[in-house]
């Protein structure tokens, strides 16, 4: 029987280069599991090729079992070793082994009798017949009609889709792509030599991202794959200036113009052109383009790119598969056959297939693992192969050959010849042969760089520093911590240059924390925070202390809809601008509006008809009018924008309404802010078209919405009269009918109703209050914390730090109260004498190790004997500085009868 462990393999990730490129499993080395579990995206190891790690970073599955009800195992990627975890596919469940599931003889997950991981019944994905009151809009036929597949676009399939992370040394392993570096030669250069490098991608809805979890809104926030490639790509080569510019259109095919290119391609002049077409290609009327149709259409796309951009190269992907069983599967592998010979044909022109390693696991996963809609839009599995195939590709053929390029670099950066004479060119020599002994021990790039990245930094500290000669030093010490070493060192006040000249041996046992201090107060929306602080070699630590509850009454018969963390939007049947003259008015509140570095987030509406969005971009912090339809996946301009702050309030615990309004009259689009305008543009293209709709839409993110206002014809925003077609202030369930019977919810959609407290209430209140404080209590000093003045803000609640005080004592006065041998430790006790602060020393024997109040003898033990030597002092002249007990300078019998109060267990006064 295979042993359970508690200690799991973490791979020491490669990029083997190989001739056949055949995969071995790395070697590996043992590390606690716990620090393999991964719980929120990252990039690096979404994009470490699962043929290239011993570690199976949150695989995806859906939990089918039986018709019948019964188990049966699930189907890996793998043979799993251990597992480490598996988690619900947002990252933030876990399932526990031994109660949801565990693994058995076969290296196979399976579930238990009352495992909490949800499951479905293989007919409801797989169905023979269409299940009852069910339609076509959620099940689609089979080609050959054997039955039906089930298929959602929204998030449900995502949501039900479990991940798992395990250890595998399974050797059975898809052939890894092939390197690209002698296909794309200019692309390599650009990406090795640190300059701008801009690539465009064309293709359908897949290459958009279109259902992954951050585009969708829902955690773990994965890139899409163009993105995930674009920062992954960044960081293997450590060039910042990689740049990826998104041209794909959903629902598009291979089928081009040359107007098309030139708007998606030719206008960005870029160093590489991804072409990803093939989805729909390959599953249009169910049959998909013939051979000669799809060959003749990528044919004359890279003929045009390579016409208009000679020194742009060109990097053809295959898709995924489709559905296999709505979609005949041999289209889509003859397509990707014509694209590696399209790549085969020109210069300049590579080949990606990560196609064939998607058929390579479906031979032991089910294809739904991979979707996010079990039909055509990979889940962040399908996204991470895609990523993951294309960044393995652009790989050397030996490893070695960057390495030397990355040398060079160092080299030209360490400027020997100039540096020798001036005392610094030994020490960057020894750096340079440092760095060449490291890299020739790398196997892959990503190593490569990191060893690039730290003598980069050690070169340019031996640029920054003076000549050995000329250091100016001082002595300084290190002090040693409990767990680590300090140091005596040499410090040149000049340039900072340091140098250890002798070790100063760590404490040793563990830390002795205080009972801490109120660093930052909590208030009712934000956490705060506790310091501690350890008494023998003083490093501090923090510790949330969590918000205030309680702190606002609700206000009744009021409401407001409260829109969840997600990609959203709603479509009104409202026709505003039937007349010329149209409003949108709504109030709003973000609360979280963050998306990452590269993502945005915005509340607008889209004038369907027109291609006109007017909005306010959270990431930007602006108003804006743009050439486009909202998202912003399409903005192909900008009409015009301006700066105004409106951030996101959540963290910080208040609340920032807006009233926000979009009025089109004739070709003059106006956006008003709290009835005010803030943004006006005039155009032509404003008034060319008759629009019937309006679309209200809000991207990823988190906000309160409330007196959702349309008007048609004249509207006046200061006073709120007008032609008002649609009216609704959500303050009832009636209202929530009202505005439901109006707007239709986007799929993606998570709203509910909600009663606003005094903090949140929309009442006339749109712009950020400034706070009303009053005095709300003291913290007050301790012996070595600073007490302060706490004001609390009359209206939203908030605390913050006023007047402070300083700390009583610069430390506490800790003494030994009491020790104990538990059969294997000493166990010895302590306390403060002027405060409650107690802690606890774990000793090797059962000598306190510490003692600093009333110690006069130095036996580090608080007894009468000091006692005894005060009182000695005291007739002898007192010159025992130590037995100054209560320290006002003098010795006398207060100092003995402030030790004989500890020693019975009472607590000394602060000293004035």
């Amino acid at each position: 029987m295979k042993k359970r462990i508690i200690c799991a393999l973490l791979c020491v990730v490669t990029l083997a280069a190989s001739a056949a490129f055949f995969t071995p499993r790395p070697a590996a080395v043992e590390v606690a599991a716990a620090e393999l579990d991964l719980t929120e995206y990252d990039v690096r190891k979404y994009v470490t090729p699962f043929w290239r790690t011993s570690v199976i970073w949150n695989e995806c599955f859906y939990p089918l079992i039986n018709n019948n009800g019964t188990y049966r195992p699930i189907k890996l990627m793998y043979r799993a070793d251990e597992i480490v975890s598996v988690r619900d596919y947002t990252l933030t469940k876990e399932y526990v082994r031994g109660k949801d599931y565990d693994l058995n003889e076969n290296g196979e997950l399976i579930f238990l009798a009352h495992s909490k991981i949800p499951k479905a019944n293989d007919f409801s994905i797989h169905s023979p017949v269409m299940p009852q009151d069910a339609d076509e809009s959620t099940y689609y036929p089979r080609w050959d009609n054997t039955g039906w597949e089930y298929w959602n676009e929204s998030s449900e399939i995502s949501l039900k889709t479990v991940s798992v992370t395990y250890v595998t040394s399974d050797e059975n392993q898809p052939n890894a792509p092939a390197p690209l570096v002698n296909s794309l030669p200019r692309s390599f250069e650009k990406l090795t030599s640190g300059d701008s490098f801009h690539m465009v991608l064309i293709g359908d809805s897949v290459a958009t991202g279109a259902k992954s979890s951050g585009n969708c809104g829902i955690a773990p926030y994965a890139d899409a794959y163009p993105k995930m490639t674009e920062k992954a790509l960044a960081m293997k080569f450590g060039n910042p200036n990689v740049k990826l510019t998104n041209s794909a259109i959903g629902g598009s095919t291979s089928q081009y113009t040359e107007k098309r290119l030139d708007d998606t391609v030719i206008k960005y002049s870029p160093d590489l052109v991804i072409i990803n077409f093939g989805m729909n290609d390959s599953s249009a009327d169910r049959v998909g383009y013939t051979d000669e149709l799809f060959r003749a259409n990528m044919t004359g796309q890279i003929e045009y790119i390579k016409e208009k951009l000679p020194e742009s190269e060109i990097l053809l992907v295959s898709s995924l598969l489709g559905n296999p069983y709505t979609f005949r599967e041999e289209r889509y592998v003859s397509h990707a056959a014509i694209l590696s010979e399209l790549a085969e044909k020109y210069d300049g022109v590579g080949f990606c297939d990560p196609q064939a390693i998607e058929r390579f696991y479906l031979e032991r996963k089910e294809f739904i693992d991979f979707m996010a809609d079990n039909m055509v839009h990979p889940n962040d599995l399908g996204m991470r192969l895609i990523a993951q195939t294309i960044t393995d590709a652009f790989r050397f053929d030996d490893a070695a050959d960057y390495a030397e390029i990355e040398l060079s670099k160092l080299t030209e950066a360490a400027r020997l010849d100039e540096n020798a004479a001036n005392g610094r060119g030994a020490l960057l020599t020894s750096a340079l042969d440092d760095a060449r002994r490291e890299m020739s021990a790398c196997e892959d790039e990503w190593a490569i760089t990191e060893v690039y990245d730290a003598y980069s930094e050690r070169i340019a500290t031996i640029l920054r520093q003076c000549a050995p000669e000329d250091h100016v030093f001082e002595s300084r010490v290190r002090a040693a911590r409990c767990d680590a070493d300090g140091s005596f060192y040499k410090y040149c006040s000049v340039c900072g240059y340091s140098e250890d000249t002798e070790p100063i041996a760590a404490l040793g046992g563990e830390h002795l924390w205080d009972s801490g201090f109120v660093s930052i107060p909590s208030g009712y929306r934000a956490k705060g925070t506790r310091t501690f602080t350890c008494q023998r070699c003083k490093l501090t630590r923090e510790e949330a202390i969590p918000e205030l509850s309680g702190g606002a009454k609700e206000i009744a018969g009021e409401s407001m809809l409260h829109v969840k963390r997600g990609y959203n939007y709603m479509e009104s049947s409202a026709r505003p601008f039937s007349r010329g003259d149209g409003t949108v008015e709504l109030d709003v509140c973000p609360l979280d509006t963050y998306m990452g570095r590269d993502g945005v987030s915005y509340i607008g509406v889209w004038i369907s008809g027109y291609s006109i969005s007017a909005s306010y971009n959270f990431t930007k912090q602006r108003f804006e009018i743009v050439d486009g339809n909202l998202p912003y996946s399409f903005i192909s301009g900008e009409f015009k924008v301006v700066p105004f702050e409106w951030k996101s309030k959540k963290e910080s615990g208040s609340y920032n309404w807006h009233k926000f309004a979009v009025n089109l009259k004739g070709d003059t689009v106006t956006i008003c802010c709290d009835g005010v305008p803030v943004l006006t543009d005039t155009n032509e293209k404003y008034s060319k078209n008759t629009s019937n709709k309006v679309i209200v839409l809000y991207s990823i993110g988190e906000f309160y919405l409330d007196s959702f206002k349309v008007s048609s014809g004249g509207y006046d925003q200061t006073t709120g009269e007008g032609n008002v077609i649609f009216d609704s202030d959500l303050d009832s369930d009636e209202a929530r009918r009202y505005f439901n019977q109006k707007w239709s919810y986007g799929n993606y959609t998570t709203v509910e109703l909600e009663t606003p407290d005094e903090r949140t209430q929309t009442s006339a209140v749109y712009a950020d209050h400034v706070h009303t404080l009053a005095f709300a209590g003291n913290v007050e000093s301790g012996c070595a914390n600073g007490g302060a003045k706490i004001l609390e803000c009359e209206t939203c609640g908030a605390r913050v730090r006023g007047e402070t005080t300083a700390p009583k004592l610069s430390s506490h006065a800790y003494f030994p109260t009491a020790s104990a041998n538990d059969g294997e430790r000493n166990i010895i006790r302590y306390a403060c004498a002027y405060c409650d602060m107690t802690f606890t020393e774990i000793a090797d024997d059962a000598s306190p190790r510490l003692c600093v109040f009333g110690d006069i003898n130095g036996d580090c033990r608080l007894n009468a004997r000091d006692v005894i030597l005060i009182l000695k002092e005291i007739a002898g002249g007192g010159e025992n500085t130590a037995a100054d007990i209560n320290g006002d300078g003098a010795i006398n019998a207060r100092d003995a009868i402030g030790i004989l109060r500890v020693l019975t267990g009472h607590k000394l006064a602060y000293p004035e």
